[in-house]
């Protein structure tokens, strides 16, 4: 039995069952750098700031009866104020969401790297494990603020828009959305 046939009765790969190898030191390294790095930007409180006053009623207004907009990342508000309404914390909530959207870009970059090359290819892992160890990257998915949600639009945007013709018609509407979600996160 080769080795690219061995897996049991799946008849999966066998390098498939080693793939945990990769990922559980790529999910820890970010981790470990999230920890290092971990942070809360000043710029953060004034996304807050707003989405209190459209959870509070008040609309999207910085002081209540003045009509100034003085964000620059719409959904980012939308978001903060939909944790506040579930009476999340906004210092965690924004830190945990933009986490969250790095770790997704990571995963992002990595699918985008196997097309036509497979997960036994070094160089997504090598990509993945670039971004996870880059202490700018890691340290501003924390911050509270809408850097990786953007990045993450803008990246699937074009990995929809970069799609192989067999993914059909479907690649351009997705890869739509993503551009517009990027464009109200971060004009």
């Amino acid at each position: 039995m080769s080795v690219e046939t061995e897996g049991g009765a799946c008849g999966a790969p066998a390098w498939r069952r080693w793939v945990w190898l990769l990922v559980v030191p790529l999910g820890a390294l970010f981790a470990w750098n999230l920890a290092r790095t971990w942070f809360q930007s000043d710029d953060a409180f004034i996304s807050f700031r707003y989405a209190r006053h459209l959870v509070d009623g008040l609309g999207l207004v910085w002081n209540p009866g003045e009509r100034v907009e003085g964000y620059t990342n719409f959904s980012w508000v939308l978001l903060m104020a939909g944790g506040m309404r579930l009476g999340l914390a906004p210092e965690v909530f924004s830190n945990v969401l933009g986490a969250l959207c790095g770790a997704g870009l990571i995963v992002a970059v990595l699918r985008f790297g196997t097309r036509g090359r497979g997960l036994a290819s070094p160089w997504p892992w090598l990509a993945a494990f670039a971004l996870a160890a880059h202490p700018s990257f890691v340290a501003w998915c924390t911050g509270g603020l809408e850097t990786m949600l953007f990045a993450l639009c803008v990246f699937a945007g074009f990995a929809a828009l970069l799609s192989p013709p067999e993914a059909g018609r479907a690649a351009l509407p997705a890869s739509a959305a993503a551009f517009a979600l990027g464009a109200l996160t971060r004009p």
